[in-house]
């Protein structure tokens, strides 16, 4: 019983985290843009 519920988590944790990427891939259209720093930060 406990490798089924191990086996269970692993499945839900791996499954929750592919959902997060991909929301988080379609909220971006710009896979690769990074805003440049402001002058105030560089310091």
């Amino acid at each position: 019983m406990k490798k089924i519920k191990m086996l269970f988590v692993t499945f839900a944790a791996f499954t929750l985290t592919i959902a997060a990427f991909i929301n988080a891939a379609s909220a971006c259209t710009f896979i690769h843009y990074q805003p440049n720093l402001p002058k105030s930060l560089r310091e």
